[in-house]
């Protein structure tokens, strides 16, 4: 909830005495950020996965280079 949604829910809750408002922008707004916190979860995943394919690769290719100087 930001400093503005705040003080607006203090002053309709003074001017109503016991009901404040429901801010249902923070509820949508978290909502959101819990989507781009998955979506990069997912994509950092991704990508270490990639990250450890590569190095098997490259392993791969360092073991074949020492075993042809071997020879």
């Amino acid at each position: 909830m930001t400093l503005k949604q705040a003080c607006g829910a203090v002053m309709t809750w003074v001017q109503e005495k016991d009901i404040s408002e429901v801010d249902t922008d923070v509820i949508a707004e978290d909502a959101r950020h819990d989507e781009r916190y998955n979506e990069l979860k997912e994509m950092i995943q991704q990508q270490n996965e990639k990250l450890e394919k590569r190095d098997q690769q490259l392993m791969g290719a360092i073991r074949e280079i020492q075993e042809e100087k071997r020879m």
